[in-house]
């Protein structure tokens, strides 16, 4: 082989390896909208967590004043509250996993 079909192939060889049809279809704007996604899960899983927190403020004081009704309700909103937050987290871990190459 002489030198000009050396350099003929490698540039051919180089082109098809940087070639974007070897590259995973991925624009900028979808990544940006992923990041947005993951930051909006984040949000709301932060959302859920203070409203356990206040549900279980409500619980100590229903308790303590000895208020059965609400305590009910209260509990009941907790629960829902805690089957929110599994749902989210579970979200979340769905799209982190989109976002992997």
């Amino acid at each position: 082989m002489n030198f000009t079909t050396v350099i003929a192939i490698t540039t051919v060889a180089a082109a098809l390896l940087t070639a974007p049809a070897l590259v995973p279809d991925v624009r900028a704007d979808d990544v940006k909208q992923e990041r947005r996604e993951l930051r909006h899960d984040r949000r709301e899983i932060r959302r859920d967590r203070r409203e356990i927190r206040q549900d279980t403020k409500e619980i100590r004081a229903d308790r303590k004043a000895g208020d059965t009704e609400a305590l009910k309700e209260d509990l009941k909103e907790r629960r829902a509250d805690i089957r929110e937050l599994k749902a989210d987290r579970r979200e979340l871990r769905r799209d982190r996993r989109d976002l992997r190459p």
